[in-house]
């Protein structure tokens, strides 16, 4: 049976289907009226894409400027200096402009309830000076506080915020601080560590001027994805040609995949978790005694070097610590790798504990106690016993 339609006009009839198979409103539009329509539809889903996803973040209003302040929401162990391998050589990854010339940065942040309360009791070190800390929430000083300190525990020490409730704060970034002071206040004790360290921050608000100004959050951008898919919709019902079509396209798929890589976290914040958990059998460096020249009346700049003996199988460097801050890293199979660390310093008020330990897989196995060069030059040296282990 021949299904072919007979006509007489093949021209005629192709063209009237053609015509039936595009949507009525691209028929009956002007193209004048087409690109009015189509700006009012971006404008339209431009403006509810931004309000929806704002809602998921609300800014923080601080009273004393009357600005509004993006808020980074944190977790309850998360810190500005998370810990010395993340951080990198010298903190350079952690700390915005390592030149010398710190910007501070001002921020609002907020806390989960009951980060003191259910601060891990896990036995992952956290190192802080002579010190091997664990079993508590890491808050180091106060009120300026040093960069690896727990953040929201650090508000919660600072009054800023109620364990119980959580919240919202304004927190400031600073530079480099030589000493911090431990105290015990609102239930959070606070470590002391007499060391220089390249990142800390205080919060510049109190209790009272935040309190009521924390934004309730309603999240509404669960709804981003079916508003797109709808103003997608019309845009093609509009118009069909294949460069507006495209553009549209484009400028819908960036602003979602912008939004999941930014969130609400901004870039100058690492968000990593704290030090890793180490295996008490890792071996760690056996150091030698250094090499240590002193200040005189005619150069105040004193220097240490470090070499350690062969190192065993399997390990691929050695990584220094100094002052709780990665200042060095030495891989053995590098061609021209070095044999020693170097360190010098000027006139201080305080001593440095530098440790060393060796690499694996990219990663430092565990660091060996806090070695102490005193302000007479002295090295104390590292337990035997640690470095025997």
């Amino acid at each position: 049976m021949d299904l072919i339609p007979k006509t007489t006009e093949p021209k005629k009839f192709a063209k009237r289907d053609h015509h039936l198979l595009k949507p009525e409103l691209q028929t009956r539009l002007s193209t004048r009226n087409k690109i009015v329509i189509c700006s009012i539809l971006f404008i339209s889903w431009a403006f509810i894409f931004i309000n929806l996803s704002s809602s998921a973040n609300p800014p923080l209003l601080e009273p004393s400027t009357s600005e509004n302040l993006p808020v980074r929401h944190f977790s309850c162990g998360e810190a500005f200096f998370p810990s010395p391998e993340a951080c990198g050589n010298g903190g350079e990854k952690c700390v915005p402009n390592t030149s010398g010339v710190f910007e501070a940065k001002t921020m609002g942040f907020r806390c989960p309830a009951n980060c003191v309360r259910d601060a891990p009791q896990d036995s992952t070190p956290h190192l802080v000076g002579n010190q091997d800390v664990t079993r508590r929430p890491l808050v180091i000083g106060g009120p300026i506080y040093r960069g690896d300190s727990e953040m929201c525990a650090a508000a919660v020490h600072a009054g800023v915020l109620e364990d119980a409730k959580g919240g919202c704060g304004v927190v400031k970034r600073m530079g480099q601080t030589n000493s911090f002071a431990g105290t015990d206040i609102y239930g959070v004790e606070s470590l002391s560590v007499k060391t220089y360290f390249p990142l800390t921050f205080n919060f510049p608000m109190t209790n009272e001027e935040v309190l009521g100004a924390c934004p309730e959050i309603n999240d509404r951008s669960w709804a981003l994805p079916w508003v797109s898919v709808g103003h997608t919709v019309l845009f093609f019902q509009i118009t069909a040609s294949a460069g507006a079509r495209a553009v549209w396209i484009v400028s819908v798929a960036s602003a979602h995949l912008l939004r999941l890589r930014s969130g609400s976290e901004p870039a100058e914040v690492v968000s990593v978790p704290a030090q890793k958990a180490v295996s008490d059998s890792a071996p760690i460096p056996n150091i030698l005694e250094p090499e240590v020249y002193g200040q005189t009346l005619d150069n105040s700049v004193s220097n240490i070097t470090f070499r350690w003996a062969t190192p065993p199988p399997g390990v691929e460097g050695i990584s220094m610590l100094v002052d709780d801050v990665e200042r060095d890293r030495v891989y053995f199979r590098d061609g021209h790798a070095k044999d020693s660390f170097f360190w010098k310093r000027g006139p201080q008020a305080f001593v440095d504990y530098i440790r060393f330990g060796y690499v694996k897989d990219g990663a430092v196995l565990k660091y060996s106690p806090a070695g102490t060069w005193l302000l007479n030059d002295t090295w104390t040296g590292i337990s035997a016993n640690a470095a025997a282990s």
